[in-house]
């Protein structure tokens, strides 16, 4: 059924039951008011009582009160249709309170009713939105995935800082960053690692060698592959741990021999992108 219906119907069946207990409601006030005439036709009664009472107890209006017996006889009936009246008036009022709580309910059932519709309604909504936003990320990462596979590679200023978290507690690092001369995107993507090891305060330096031959991807050079530095290791794990990973592998320096400060050294070597 279109949310708009439903909402048209629920207005309808609110307005329903507030105008029943409107209904009654105005009943209630009509009770109100009988009992309210009732009690004033009696005064008329009560007057004459009272003219008695001070006839027979003061001596002063003892001769100068007069009672009609024929008005007193009126004074009766018409206290007795005020009787009738605040019976009648008090009996209305009974049930018309029994009636207008009957309605309180009703409404307050409906308003809850209507209020659990709302808050699942409200849950399928946010569960929706999520599960849209979840999408909508997932699409964007593929987008970016796709972008990134066919462009230069480089590491944002996010990954930056989550490699600097990753590496943060070692320090004391030597490392060399080696890429061919002449290639600029290569030189970029090792400018962003220089920019990671500078903020941890490590010794970076870079070479550049004209010649050679460059695994693809990246390459960790360590001195000795079984046992590598710490740092090398964590660097190796947190790329491939990055929502856009840099996969790499650890093997050994090609001038290990020459290498004093091995289990604190190693080289970041950037080959050709794999794509």
């Amino acid at each position: 059924m279109p949310p708009e219906l439903v909402n048209k119907i629920d207005d309808m069946m609110k307005a329903d039951l507030l105008e029943w207990h409107r209904l009654w409601f105005g009943w209630l006030l009509t009770a109100t008011a009988l009992v309210v005439v009732g009690l004033t036709l009696e005064g008329g009664e009560l007057w004459y009582e009272m003219r008695s009472i001070s006839r027979s107890k003061f001596r002063f209006f003892r001769y100068r009160t007069v009672i009609l017996e024929r008005r007193v006889e009126w004074a009766r009936i018409i206290a007795f249709i005020g009787w009738g009246l605040i019976v009648a008036g008090v009996a209305g009022e009974m049930f018309t309170e029994v009636m207008i709580s009957d309605a309180d309910r009703n409404i307050e059932a409906f308003d809850a009713i209507v209020l659990a519709e709302n808050q699942r309604e409200a849950a399928f909504a946010i569960e929706g939105a999520a599960q849209a936003q979840k999408e909508n990320s997932e699409l964007k990462i593929t987008l970016i995935k796709l972008r990134r596979s066919s462009g230069w590679r480089y590491l944002s200023p996010q990954e930056q800082a989550e490699l600097v978290k990753a590496l943060r507690k070692y320090s004391k690092n030597r490392v060399v960053i080696e890429f061919k001369e002449g290639e600029e995107e290569r030189k970029q993507f090792g400018g962003n690692f220089t920019t990671v090891f500078d903020k941890l305060h490590w010794n970076v330096s870079t070479w550049t060698p004209s010649g050679g031959l460059f695994s693809a991807g990246i390459t960790i050079g360590v001195v000795d592959p079984s046992k590598p530095p710490p740092a090398a290791l964590a660097l190796k794990i947190a790329l491939e741990n990055l929502d856009f990973p840099f996969f790499s592998k650890i093997e050994k320096a090609p001038d290990a021999q020459e290498i004093k400060d091995g289990p604190r050294y190693f080289e970041v070597v950037i080959g050709e992108n794999p794509q």
